[in-house]
């Protein structure tokens, strides 16, 4: 479903590289997490973006092209250097090209109290 999707958005050529080096598992979880809209984008009060995958058993912090907080990210991104993102990233890129996220407005007080989770590893 996420294929045709990217394919009929003009879109599908942009992640084929990608797209190869990621496990199909990994893949097929990318697909759930977009067409679910597990994808979070909270905007507090200054303006300060965040971007969140809500994961089976936690929610992952991404910063978009540069970083996750899940295992794969450090195992085979930071340690392994086997790809340079993981699904997590991608769905955050994905989405956002789809417009398939949630966008959460908060205050700065209110991100710190649901950031913890977040940023645990």
């Amino acid at each position: 479903m996420l294929l045709k999707l990217l394919r009929e958005k003009k879109l599908l050529e942009k992640y084929k590289g990608k797209f190869k080096v990621v496990p199909e598992a990994s893949l097929n979880k990318l697909g759930e997490v977009v067409l679910e809209k597990r994808v979070k984008k909270y905007v507090t009060d200054t303006g300060k973006v965040i971007w969140v995958v809500v994961g089976k058993e936690r929610d992952y912090y991404v910063k978009p092209n540069e970083y996750c907080t899940c295992r794969d990210f450090f195992l085979n991104v930071v340690i392994r250097k086997k790809r340079k993102w993981c699904y997590h990233m991608l769905a955050v890129e994905v989405a956002i090209d789809l417009g398939f996220f949630e966008e959460i407005k908060l205050s700065e007080d209110e991100l710190l109290a649901v950031a913890e989770e977040w940023m645990k590893v």
